[in-house]
């Protein structure tokens, strides 16, 4: 079949705006963007004063470091972004979608690859990049496809922003019960807002419910990880730091050539980055089958699926985050000693707790499911696109 380049249907934009014309929610940096074709979160900050990148909806915008991570996001607004970003414009325009299931493919990431510029930060190369070589197809073909692969991308962010909320009351739940302690009391009423007795605590410094105790993280979990050289005949979900968004608790990652020792984890477990732990990248380990993480990763496990919830939660919490900034060390790699993990103070009352618990651990089924269904429509999609890319396969209208 006729073959034609991305330089054919794509053009680059190098349009320029100031950072100070924008705010931080229509801004993009690689570092806001998501591997493995997961689109992108609000970034930290937005820089003052600088030259970005001006895009437009329906562009489509590509990390151009480290092209492996396979970043890339539909723009779904007007904004700036980072000059570490390729932003690309259909040349025709109502043909946007097309273009971005043509950047989806793997084989578009693959061709990147043949010619960067750096070693340990490679950066594609644009003239490069638009030689990228595509299979001519008919206007009919191109438009279901781009509708295909839309209704796809649509589907994806719908569960994303389901699990967005859930997330959000998750964590505003456990701002009620347990820093405000407002947990319902025997009268379905906030517990301290009606007038619930407290008592000063001088292990935590505060006042906490009477009758309420104080626990450290490792009273509630066991801390021991058990070690593993994985073998090459197995695959592999693989969680590693790279893997894990900031601020979320979920992966895209699997496979077989994992070399280094890891640590074998199991649906009781729960993960905390002791590498960078500003960033919150905790995970709630879904029951799945050969699971394994980097030792960069904290493990923590218990069995008891309430009380698990209510871990990942205390995990999640901004009080959590206050209390690592304090105590990480090093000048380049931050880190927190998995000691100070383990003696992490908490209030503690066994009926409040599971009574959360429970509430929390449906709320993570709820998510890991929607992942679950947001993994196979992924896979359905990559496994798919090529095919139609090449007119192996056709959508019939």
């Amino acid at each position: 079949m006729k073959k034609i380049i991305l330089n054919d249907i794509a053009i680059v934009i190098n349009d320029r705006i100031e950072s100070n014309k924008i705010t931080l929610s229509q801004y993009v940096d690689t570092d806001s963007m998501l591997p493995n074709k997961n689109g992108k979160t609000l970034p930290v900050t937005l820089p003052s004063n600088v030259s970005l990148y001006k895009f437009q909806k329906n562009d489509i915008l590509i990390s151009n470091i480290r092209p492996y991570l396979k970043k890339i996001w539909l723009a779904s607004y007007n904004g700036g972004c980072s000059t570490d970003i390729l932003v690309f414009r259909a040349k025709d325009k109502d043909l946007f979608h097309y273009l971005f299931a043509v950047l989806l493919q793997d084989s578009f990431y693959s061709y990147n690859m043949l010619a960067t510029k750096g070693v340990k930060m490679p950066r594609g190369i644009v003239s490069h990049i638009l030689k990228f070589p595509i299979t001519h197809i008919n206007i009919n073909h191109k438009i279901n496809i781009g509708l295909f692969i839309l209704n796809i991308d649509n589907l994806l962010s719908i569960n994303k922003n389901i699990n967005y909320e859930l997330e959000q009351l998750a964590k505003t739940l456990y701002n009620y019960w347990f820093v405000q302690f407002d947990f319902p009391d025997e009268n379905g009423r906030p517990y301290k807002s009606s007038g619930g007795k407290m008592v000063w605590n001088e292990e935590l410094k505060k006042e906490i419910p009477e009758g309420w105790e104080v626990k450290y993280i490792k009273d509630i979990a066991k801390t021991t990880a058990k070690n593993i050289i994985p073998t090459d005949n197995v695959l592999y979900k693989y969680y590693s730091l790279p893997s894990v968004s900031k601020n979320k608790s979920y992966i895209e990652e699997y496979g077989n050539n994992i070399l280094s020792s890891k640590y074998i984890i199991n649906h009781n477990c729960i993960l905390v980055n002791k590498l960078n732990p500003l960033d919150s990248r905790v995970i709630f380990i879904p029951n799945e089958d050969n699971q394994i993480c980097s030792t960069e990763f904290i493990v923590l496990q218990q069995e008891n699926n309430f009380l698990r919830s209510y871990i990942y939660s205390t995990l999640c919490s901004e009080h959590f985050k206050i209390y690592c900034k304090q105590r990480i060390s090093g000048a380049i790699h931050k880190r927190v000693a998995p000691q100070l993990v383990y003696n992490y103070k908490i209030p503690y009352n066994e009926s409040i707790v599971n009574k959360y618990g429970n509430i929390i651990y449906n709320i993570l089924f709820k998510i890991n499911n929607a992942i679950q269904e947001n993994r196979e429509l992924t896979s359905l999609r990559d496994f798919l696109l090529p095919l139609l890319m090449n007119g192996q396969a056709v959508i019939e209208e």
